[in-house]
C-alpha cells in the first residue's frame, strides 16, 4: 500500500525545529504579506525590523523554487526556507560557531537596511549560536515531513550541504591535508627549493638582468619543486603558469607596460595549456621568463638618461594609453583629447620628462611590438603592419629599419623562433 504524502510542513514540526534551534519559525505567503504568521519566537532577540527587508529578498529568490534553500545575511546570519503548498516555511535567524559560506547571500544594502548598520553588530550578538549539524538536521526533518515515504539517508544530507553551502568542511580538509603533508615531507626528507632562489629570479627579471637570470637558472639546489599534480604533464604546466605569472609581475615592477605583460602572459599560458610534452612545457616557461627579462632590459636601455626627472602623472597615463592602444591609429591630438590636455602642452610635457618626442615614442613602442611578433608569431609583415595601423607595409619597414638597422624580413630570418611555436601533439 502506497504511503500518504503530505504537501505542507506541519506547524507543530516548525515549532519543534524552532525550539531546537532557539530561533523563530514563520509561515510566509509570498504574494500576501498580511497572511504571514509567526509560529514560534524567542524572548532572547527580535528580528522583526530586520526580517521585513529579508522577507522581500527571500520571497523574490524563492519564486518558482521547489526545494529547500538556505539564505545568509552578511555571510553570518542564516535562514532555511522550505516551500510547500501553503507558501514558505522559514526558520531563522541563527549563527554558526565556525565560518560557513552559503551559496546565496544577501547584504544589508540589498535588504534596505544599510542605514541600520550601526546597530547590526549589537543585533548579531543577540542571535542564537547553534551547530551546523543541528541546523541541517532540523532542515532535513522539515523536508522529509513533505515526503514521509522517503528515508532520510546520507545522500539527502550531502545533497542539502552541496546545494546550499560552499564546501562546508573545506577548512577542516585543508588543515588535515596540510598536517599530513608536513609529516610526510619530514619523514621523506623532502625539501622545497629555497625562496631565495625564486627571489633572485624575480629580481633579475625586474632589473632586466639577463646574465644574472641565466646564471640563476643554471644553479643546482638541494631542494625541489612541490607536487601540484600527480600527472607529470599537468605538474609542468601548472609550474609554468606560476613562473609566467611571477615573471609578468616582476616585469611590470621593472617598468614594462602592464598591457604588454598581461598580453604576453595570456599567450604563454595558452601555449602551456596546448602542449602535450613535458619538456616543451618547461621550455615555454623558461622562454617566457627570459623574454620578460629581455624586454625590461631593452626598455631600461631605451629610457636610460642621466638627468631624468620623476615621472609626471600625465606622462604615466599617456604611456598607459599608448601601450593599450598600439593596435590603433595613435596621434598626439587623440591622446591629448583622451587625457583632457591640449596637444601642444602634452607634446612639450612628454619631451621634457622622456627626453624624446611623443610621436617618436609611439613609433618606438610599435616597433618593439613588431619585433616581438616577428620573433614569436607567424604573421606576415603586411598583416603586422595592418594590425598595428601603420599607413602601409613600406612605412612600417622604413620605420623599422631606422630603429633596428634591419628590414623586417632580415630581422625575422635572424630571430624567428620556430621551435618555440611548435608543440608536440
Amino acid at each position: 500500500m502506497k504511503q500518504y504524502r503530505s504537501s505542507t510542513v506541519p506547524d507543530y514540526l516548525l515549532r519543534y525545529a524552532a525550539r531546537s534551534m532557539h530561533t523563530t519559525a514563520r509561515r510566509l505567503i509570498p504574494d500576501q504579506p498580511d497572511m504571514d504568521r509567526i509560529l514560534q519566537s524567542s524572548s532572547d532577540f527580535s528580528d522583526d525590523s530586520w526580517f521585513s527587508g529579508m522577507r522581500s529578498c527571500i520571497a523574490e529568490r524563492m519564486r518558482g523554487k521547489k526545494r529547500c534553500h538556505v539564505f545568509s545575511l552578511e555571510k553570518k546570519i542564516f535562514y532555511t526556507c522550505i516551500p510547500d503548498e501553503e507558501g514558505l516555511a522559514v526558520l531563522g535567524p541563527v549563527r554558526f560557531p565556525a565560518p560557513v559560506v552559503s551559496r546565496d547571500n544577501c547584504s544589508l544594502y540589498a535588504i534596505g537596511m544599510a542605514a541600520a548598520e550601526t546597530h547590526y553588530e549589537e543585533w548579531l550578538q543577540s542571535l542564537p549560536v547553534i551547530g551546523t549539524d543541528t541546523f541541517i538536521e532540523c532542515s532535513l526533518l522539515l523536508i522529509h515531513s513533505l515526503h514521509p515515504d522517503k528515508n532520510e539517508d546520507c545522500a539527502d544530507r550531502e545533497a542539502f550541504i552541496e546545494g546550499n553551502f560552499l564546501s562546508g568542511s573545506i577548512h577542516e580538509d585543508i588543515q588535515t591535508r596540510l598536517s599530513r603533508m608536513i609529516f610526510e615531507n619530514r619523514e621523506n626528507n623532502f625539501i622545497h627549493n629555497t625562496y631565495n632562489h625564486e627571489l633572485r629570479e624575480c629580481v633579475a627579471v625586474e632589473q632586466g638582468n639577463v646574465e644574472e637570470l641565466n646564471r640563476t637558472l643554471e644553479e643546482n639546489f638541494a631542494g625541489r619543486y612541490g607536487s601540484l599534480s600527480d600527472d607529470p604533464l599537468r605538474q609542468e604546466i601548472d609550474m609554468g603558469i606560476i613562473i609566467v605569472t611571477l615573471s609578468s609581475r616582476a616585469a611590470i615592477r621593472g617598468g614594462l607596460s602592464y598591457e604588454t605583460a598581461f598580453t604576453m602572459s595570456d599567450n604563454f599560458i595558452h601555449l602551456l595549456e596546448e602542449t602535450k610534452d613535458v619538456i616543451m612545457a618547461q621550455h615555454i616557461a623558461r622562454q617566457a621568463e627570459l623574454q620578460y627579462c629581455t624586454l625590461v632590459h631593452e626598455q631600461n636601455t631605451l629610457n636610460r638618461t642621466e638627468d631624468k626627472a620623476p615621472e609626471n602623472k600625465h606622462i604615466s597615463h599617456c604611456k598607459d594609453y599608448i601601450y593599450t592602444h598600439l593596435h590603433s591609429k595613435l596621434t598626439v591630438q587623440k591622446i591629448a583629447a583622451e587625457l583632457g590636455l591640449e596637444p601642444n602642452y602634452l607634446s612639450a610635457l612628454f619631451r621634457r620628462y622622456e627626453k624624446v618626442p611623443l610621436k617618436q615614442y609611439i613609433i618606438l613602442a610599435k616597433i618593439q611590438l613588431v619585433k616581438n611578433l616577428l620573433t614569436y608569431s607567424s604573421y606576415s609583415c603586411s598583416e603586422i603592419a595592418t594590425y598595428l595601423c601603420f599607413t602601409s607595409q613600406s612605412h612600417m619597414g622604413e620605420q623599422f629599419r631606422k630603429v633596428t638597422g634591419m628590414t623586417p624580413r632580415q630581422y625575422r630570418e635572424k630571430y624567428h623562433r620556430d621551435d618555440f611555436l611548435q608543440t608536440s601533439s
